[in-house]
């Protein structure tokens, strides 16, 4: 799925590009097997400081430098080769280093020798990370990366330490993040972390109190989060916070009242969005959401119409 965001964003990119002129046209380059990509379904995409593209597969990790690929996969034999092929989100680092979470670990990209670190879960350590299915990553700043896990919570990664604390739901304490499936993290421009969840909805982490406020769907409340399985998440140039759920629409969420205006399928309404599954979301020129959805392809929502169109 975050492989498929960020392969939006570059599409999304450069059809925005083209509105200023309608008679240039888009050409674009396949890169797949032939070419020397690992596998031809991505899980991720990441452009590096230094403009190389990596991509993250189900069988390896591929670098790409504007004209070949280099494959980085795991060797049994070899303790300094990432940990995993299946990889499942890529981050960098104030000092460039490259962190890729996978399905067994996280791991650290040297770049000098081009070896990798390896950082897993050992339950003789509580300060290990909590889990070696990582499956999201994402740079929190001052040597830091945050670590969503399929089935235990939160972690906050010490680059130095290799230390992580953890984040984790707690029976009876609301202000716990709600669930320890994490499905999707995002930092807006005002460095606040929103996490998704694969079950109990949205939360926001608070550092000053370093605890949680969640927002999950209620059947009484028709201004709740539409769904409580979140799938992505953005804050756009005009400070409005979007979520995707899976199967209940999109939602447009207002921070003044902590309220969700919901956008959903109607069959019978051509500019309404089209699917209700939602896979990625994108900021586009002209005051322009992108949302990209299952197996219904792209919606356009647009500021000023109020609707969406679809391609």
């Amino acid at each position: 799925m975050n492989g498929l965001k960020y392969l939006l964003i570059i599409f999304f990119t450069a059809i925005s590009a083209s509105l200023f002129s309608q008679n240039r046209q888009l050409h674009f380059e396949h890169l797949e097997s032939a070419n020397g990509l690992s596998e031809i379904n991505p899980n991720c995409i990441f452009q590096d400081s230094r403009g190389f593209i990596w991509i993250g597969t189900g069988d390896g990790l591929n670098r790409y430098d504007g004209y070949k690929f280099k494959i980085y996969r795991n060797d049994p034999t070899d303790p300094t080769t990432i940990t995993n092929n299946y990889i499942a989100d890529i981050a960098e680092d104030e000092n460039g280093n490259l962190w890729i979470a996978t399905s067994e670990g996280l791991n650290k990209l040297d770049r000098k020798t081009d070896r990798f670190k390896r950082y897993a879960h050992n339950g003789k350590n509580n300060k290990s990370i909590s889990e070696d299915n990582v499956s999201r990553i994402i740079y929190a700043g001052n040597n830091k990366l945050w670590l969503g896990t399929s089935t235990q919570g939160l972690n906050l990664f010490d680059i130095k330490t290799g230390e992580s604390i953890h984040f984790k739901n707690k029976k009876g304490n609301p202000n716990s993040l709600s669930s320890n499936r994490v499905t999707t993290l995002y930092k807006d421009r005002q460095n606040n972390l929103w996490i998704g969840t694969f079950d109990q909805g949205l939360n926001l982490y608070r550092p000053k109190s370093n605890d949680f406020i969640s927002y999950k769907h209620s059947d009484r409340d028709v201004t709740s989060i539409s769904a409580n399985r979140v799938t992505s998440i953005l804050r756009d140039r005009d400070n409005h916070l979007w979520i995707g759920t899976f199967e209940h629409g999109l939602n447009l969420f207002n921070d003044t009242t902590s309220t969700f205006r919901h956008f959903v399928n109607d069959p019978a309404n051509d500019n309404s969005l089209a699917n209700n599954s939602i896979q990625s979301i994108a900021e586009g020129i002209s005051q322009s959401i992108w949302i990209g959805t299952e197996n219904g392809g792209i919606s356009i929502f647009n500021y000023n119409k109020q609707h969406f169109a679809t391609y």
